[in-house]
C-alpha cells in the first residue's frame, strides 16, 4: 500500500512515513564456519 501511494504521488516511502531517520545504518555479517 506504501509503494502505491509513493508512487502516485511521485515520493519515496521513507518521506511517507516521516522522512529519514539516519544518514547510515550499522549492520553486522557472517560467513558463518566451515568444517
Amino acid at each position: 500500500m506504501w509503494d502505491i501511494k509513493g508512487k502516485a504521488l511521485d515520493v519515496p516511502v521513507y518521506e511517507l512515513l516521516g522522512g529519514k531517520m539516519r544518514e547510515e545504518i550499522p549492520v553486522y555479517a557472517n560467513g558463518g564456519l566451515r568444517d
